[in-house]
């Protein structure tokens, strides 16, 4: 933990809620590396119907914001003014307390002073030693301070897990029904492709016009529509043919893909075939897709038991959001990058076509797309947070515009590319 001479203050005043997304970008990147984090605001944690547009929304921190604040090692003390909440004043302190617990937060310890009205002081994330401390600073000020929640998140899934808790069911043995063996031994086939590095393969599993036969294209990612699993008109067709897929249906038994001397073949064997004979296909599929490559592993787990992945049919199917595949982002390995993770040399230069893999890198999920929208209308450049939003926003409007960028428009991101390697070299400069 820092000391106290380390300290800094985000002291910048908010007084237009117009502003809050500029503001919110330039307090994270003064918190950038903080490893305590207190939070001041007027009313505290915002009311069930506040939304960001409301006027008196200055004077509250909405609960997505304290979880965009959480960081590995970083320790979060939120002050919230007490309200007239049903239930009295430590029914809302436990609600908040366990809201947040429900959110996913390692340890919450909250503190009620009431000097003269009842405020709280909500301690997110602490370790042992920060805990034991602020517990003995209540037993101290015990007349004006107490402690109205507390409980880790460790604690409470253990003695929710002595209740509740019943193994998931594994399997032990191959399916009975043939045609279901052999859908499950071409999923394990694309399973231990991703295990190899060809994550970017995904399969569309659906079923026939006769309902009794499980069909399954194979195809990179990059033939697949944005909700991940269905093929792009043109993407079908065999090896040879026009387009990057390959087809299996169980009609055609163990003749997999049509070939005739796999019958007896396991998925790793199969594997090897289906590199050697789909080598377009396979080296469009080559790179990392973690997320995807999970949700596989699932699939085939169900699939062992008889569900088998199925998101077509001739009838009406409802597919279940929990067990759909994560939509594909357009990127072979994308993973987000913090500010300080950055370096000149993960940066394109401006011009290149690499940018929208570059603008992907930024976590952009986290902000609205009104905030993106008003941080690209301003043309908002305060914080290398807000240039690499910017940018993000670029790349999601040129994702969804067929039109071609103009001039103008490539002008405009090679001036965010450039600027974004200005600030980053500095800050390199700056700690060489």
């Amino acid at each position: 933990m820092e000391s106290a001479a380390d300290t800094r203050h985000h002291d910048a005043e908010l007084h237009d809620c117009g502003q809050r997304p500029g503001w919110w970008s330039n307090l994270q990147d003064a918190l950038e590396g903080a490893d305590l984090v207190f939070v001041d605001p007027d009313n505290g944690l915002s009311p069930p119907r506040l939304t960001p547009g409301q006027k008196k929304s200055i004077k509250s921190i909405f609960w997505s914001e304290v979880a965009a604040l959480r960081q590995p090692g970083r320790i979060l003390v939120v002050y919230h003014h007490q309200t007239r909440a049903p239930g009295g004043h430590q029914a809302e302190a436990e609600a908040i307390g366990k809201r947040l617990l429900e959110e996913g937060v390692e340890s919450v310890l909250i503190l009620r002073a009431k000097p003269w009205s009842p405020r709280l002081f909500i301690i997110v994330d602490a370790d042992e030693v920060v805990r034991e401390r602020a517990i003995r600073f209540a037993h101290h000020w015990k007349q004006a301070v107490s402690i109205v929640f507390e409980s880790k998140v460790a604690d409470t899934a253990r003695d929710r897990s002595e209740l509740e808790f019943k193994p998931l069911a594994l399997s032990h043995s191959p399916p009975n029904d043939p045609d279901v063996r052999r859908a499950v031994r071409i999923l394990s086939m694309v399973h231990e492709l991703h295990k190899v590095g060809y994550q970017r393969l995904r399969i569309a599993g659906g079923m026939g016009p006769s309902g009794c036969h499980w069909r399954c294209s194979i195809l990179p990612a990059d033939m697949v529509c944005e909700n991940g699993w269905e093929p792009k008109w043109g993407a079908r067709g065999r090896a040879g043919e026009d387009g990057l897929a390959a087809e299996y249906s169980t009609g055609e038994g163990v003749n997999y893909f049509g070939w005739s001397d796999a019958a007896s073949d396991n998925a790793r064997q199969l594997a090897s075939k289906f590199v050697v004979r789909f080598p377009d296909i396979a080296k469009a599929g080559r790179g990392l897709d973690f997320p995807y490559a999970g949700w596989l592993t699932s699939a085939l787990g169900r699939a062992e038991t008889g569900q088998l992945p199925v998101f077509f049919a001739d009838y009406e199917i409802h597919l279940d959001p929990q067990t759909a595949p994560p939509p594909v982002n357009g990127h072979p390995h994308r993973r987000t990058l913090a500010n300080r993770e950055l370096e000149i040399e993960r940066i394109p230069p401006p011009g290149s076509g690499e940018w929208e893999s570059f603008a992907l890198t930024f976590d952009g999920e986290r902000w609205s797309l009104d905030e993106l929208a008003h941080l690209d209308r301003e043309r908002a450049e305060r914080s290398l947070t807000q240039l690499r939003a910017r940018l993000y926003f670029k790349q999601r409007k040129a994702k969804w515009n067929p039109e071609p960028l103009t001039d103008a428009d490539q002008r405009e991101l090679n001036d965010i590319i450039e600027k974004i390697r200005e600030r980053v070299a500095k800050a390199g400069e700056a700690l060489a």
